[in-house]
């Protein structure tokens, strides 16, 4: 995950494709850039089968040293769903791996417009009309908050999502590396005054989706703060439901390996969760 581009591609781009095989099935994942001046960078996986999905799926990284973490297990989540019959969409925010941007220019709000860029962008890939938007940690949250005004949303799938903005924040602030003026700098991730107090206004107890949209929430382990989301929704008119399913889930820590995580017996629960 890199800090910051210059800026876009310059010039016409053509899609890169590659083929991946797993376990036994061959599958084209796309690469390329979209969006206002193509400064987001995405990859696209179609469904297994060909053409005439009904629904497509996009999926919203965590940020810094979680994204690192989650990489791997979201492009096997990638690759496993498209077997489903549901295309996927991947995609970076503004500033933060292949997008265009400077990672201290982010914002909460930056980052929401691009959610909604990857949600047009995988409805015109796939020629679907219904969404089904997962995420892990802080890209649950803003597939949360994407999803409120998104009425095609039909599911939404919260892995272990950031309820409360402070308590994120918080556990940043222990893992601090350096201080340069109000930046945080955590595991080589600059985190700014102003992103900061973007995160802490979040409140996921106080977010009013869609009566249509699903929502199922996959939880590696019981917490207070997750049965107080499900308290919270217990009045939303669509179908909502927790599962838990044991495992690791220290997302945000780093060690001399490169702290890759990847839970498998998860990430089948959550294609489950997306593509069932």
């Amino acid at each position: 995950m890199s800090l910051a581009r210059a800026g876009p591609p310059e010039g016409p781009e053509r899609p890169v494709a590659r083929l991946f095989s797993n376990c036994g099935f061959v599958t084209s994942m796309e690469f390329f850039h979209f969006g206002p001046e193509r400064r987001l960078f995405g990859s696209y996986v179609p469904q297994a089968g060909g053409e005439g999905a009904s629904s497509v799926a996009v999926l919203c990284y965590p940020f810094g040293q979680e994204y690192v973490r989650a990489h791997k297990a979201f492009r096997q989540l990638a690759l496993l769903l498209s077997r489903t019959g549901v295309p996927v969409l991947r995609f970076d925010y503004s500033g933060t791996g292949d997008s265009a941007g400077a990672a201290t220019e982010a914002s909460l709000d930056g980052w929401l417009d691009d959610v909604n860029e990857a949600i047009g962008e995988a409805r015109r890939r796939s020629g679907a009309d219904q969404v089904r938007l997962g995420g892990l940690r802080l890209g649950a949250t803003l597939a949360a908050l994407a999803a409120r005004d998104r009425a095609e949303v039909e599911r939404l799938v919260l892995w272990d999502p950031v309820v409360t903005g402070t308590a994120f924040v918080d556990d940043l602030e222990t893992r601090i590396g350096h201080r340069e003026g109000t930046t945080w700098w955590v595991y080589g991730f600059p985190i700014t005054e102003s992103l900061r107090e973007d995160i802490c206004r979040i409140d996921l107890r106080d977010v009013q989706l869609q009566a249509e949209t699903r929502v199922i929430q996959m939880l590696s382990r019981p917490a207070d703060n997750y049965d107080a989301l499900a308290e919270a929704h217990v009045d939303h008119a669509g179908e909502v439901e927790s599962r838990v399913v044991p495992s690791p889930w220290d997302w945000n820590y780093s060690d001399a390996m490169g702290g890759i995580l990847l839970p498998r017996d998860m990430v089948r629960a959550v294609v489950n969760a997306l593509g069932g």
